[in-house]
């Protein structure tokens, strides 16, 4: 599924180049005779399937989307290859190299060169990027920056959306757990009307790794499982998961008579770290010489 953009076409003035998922058939067909300087290529921003089956091939792609933006003077069209290629070149372990170009797109942005209809896929692409390489210095940037956009726009429900998830992510860093929490359920509820978003999936997600930090497991299995709906639950579900089948080896190395009071311990506040990943060796710890031999030799 693709959408369609407005491109500049010298002598013939507005075109259209298909550039990423979308509406079938959105825009406004190009005059008659008419050629668009831009093929179909895909969206670097707000969805990876592309870059994730062939970064390669992605790559190839979006230098020749940058050819032709160069060809016909498109600073909006070149921003969109920029970002395709750079996120292409990090998939590719070459992120020495994408890193500057993504640079390139936030400055193209602030400068207003790039299409509205395109700011917030841009936006986008480029926060999940910095996430991708653990760049938490341009995520916290732009994010911030993304907000503020955001916020310009009310009406733009799906990039509202993102943006909520964003900042979820960035108040995680943080610590600022219950924070997150209450921008990932805000997050829900944009993409909850209308219904049928895919970009929900990514705060369900989102929700269930707040959740898996608070402690609270039924309800993150639960949006780990609607997370799987719209993609992949992982590797959040598994972290969930992983807890209980140390507590299973833990109950194995519990004398009996300690195993009652073994599955009564609770988590002490304030340790800090993943509270999901550290519960099974807690719990040895307050079982008794045994469990914490085991703890050790795990």
């Amino acid at each position: 599924v693709w959408t369609t953009v407005p491109v500049n076409v010298p002598a013939c003035g507005p075109g259209l180049a298909t550039v990423g998922p979308g509406p079938p058939g959105a825009g406004v067909a190009p005059p008659p005779g008419v050629v668009p300087p831009a093929g179909v290529v895909p969206r670097p921003g707000g969805g990876t399937g592309v870059l994730d089956e062939d970064p390669a091939g992605s790559r190839d792609t979006f230098t020749r989307v940058l050819e032709i933006a160069a060809r016909f003077d498109d600073t909006a069209l070149a921003a969109m290859g920029r970002m395709g290629l750079g996120r292409s070149l990090i998939r590719l372990g070459g992120a020495a190299e994408g890193v500057p170009l993504l640079d390139d797109v936030m400055i193209a942005i602030t400068a207003g060169e790039a299409h509205p209809m395109v700011v917030g896929d841009l936006y986008c692409g480029v926060i999940e990027a910095c996430w991708e390489i653990f760049d938490l210095r341009r995520a916290r940037e732009w994010t911030a920056v993304l907000s503020e956009w955001c916020d310009s726009q009310p009406d733009l429900v799906p990039f509202r959306g993102q943006c909520r998830v964003h900042r979820a992510q960035i108040l995680q860093l943080h610590g600022a757990w219950q924070d997150a929490l209450a921008e990932a359920e805000r997050a829900c509820v944009l993409f909850s009307d209308p219904p049928g978003q895919p970009a929900i999936g990514l705060a369900f997600y989102q929700r269930a790794e707040l959740y898996r930090l608070l402690g609270e497991f039924a309800p993150a299995e639960q949006d780990y499982r609607l997370a799987g709906e719209w993609g992949s639950p992982y590797p959040g579900l598994a972290q969930l998961r992983l807890p209980s089948r140390r507590r299973a080896r833990c109950d194995q190395a519990l004398p009996r008579r300690d195993r009652r009071s073994h599955r009564s311990v609770t988590l002490a506040p304030g340790l800090g770290g993943d509270p999901a990943r550290r519960a099974g060796c807690l719990r040895c710890a307050r079982g008794g010489r045994r469990a914490h031999r085991h703890r050790a030799g795990a």
